[in-house]
């Protein structure tokens, strides 16, 4: 097998993070979480026209270390989930292989770095603004944008579905399961955690 991982990844996960687990599971799983978050936190600052509130310079500050940290914290506290989650249904993955499963599984995600430069060359703040007169002049370019995002977002699912079913010896089907049990129960606390505080600032 391709000793680049970063190109295996994309059309042969198991076999990669198999290799990767076996070499050092740790290896850049911290550079890759911080750079998932960081996309992820561009994509809801879009989504939630963040560019109305704030300057691009801070926007871009906060997207860079939200994001960083996010990435660092969502991804330890996700492998306690799946490792539990995963232990339920039969899994044998301990945390570093199930932080390396996810973080490699991120490169698509990550990928998608890639578009923003040529998004705010050509529209600039519009991509984090309500208002949007140079984004509406040219629909199909940001239906573009939009359907390779949508496309790249799938396929790193994918790939953490095989990465996780990977290391813990199932297959993606049931690493699906332990995902939805995993979320199941985030929610749960959330909604708990919520209640608890609402009940106890009364």
């Amino acid at each position: 097998m391709s000793r680049n991982h970063f190109l295996s990844i994309w059309t042969r996960p198991r076999e990669t993070i198999r290799a990767i687990v076996a070499e050092d599971p740790r290896r850049h799983v911290l550079v890759l979480a911080m750079l998932s978050g960081i996309a992820q936190a561009l994509d809801r600052a879009s989504l939630r026209h963040v560019g109305d509130r704030v300057e691009w310079p801070v926007l871009a500050a906060v997207a860079v270390v939200g994001g960083s940290l996010f990435g660092i914290l969502s991804i330890y506290l996700v492998a306690v989930l799946l490792r539990l989650t995963g232990s339920w249904l039969g899994g044998r993955a301990d945390h570093a292989a199930l932080r390396a499963a996810m973080a490699w599984a991120s490169i698509p995600v990550i990928a998608t770095l890639l578009l923003w430069p040529i998004q705010i060359g050509l529209f600039g703040m519009e991509n984090f603004s309500s208002i949007t007169p140079r984004i509406d002049a040219s629909p199909m370019i940001n239906v573009a944008f939009a359907g390779i995002s949508l496309i790249l977002g799938v396929w790193s699912f994918v790939l953490a579905l095989k990465t996780i079913g990977e290391v813990h010896g199932f297959s993606a089907w049931r690493a699906l399961g332990s995902v939805l049990i995993a979320s199941v129960i985030a929610v749960a606390v959330v909604v708990a955690f919520v209640f608890a505080l609402t009940h106890l600032l009364q």
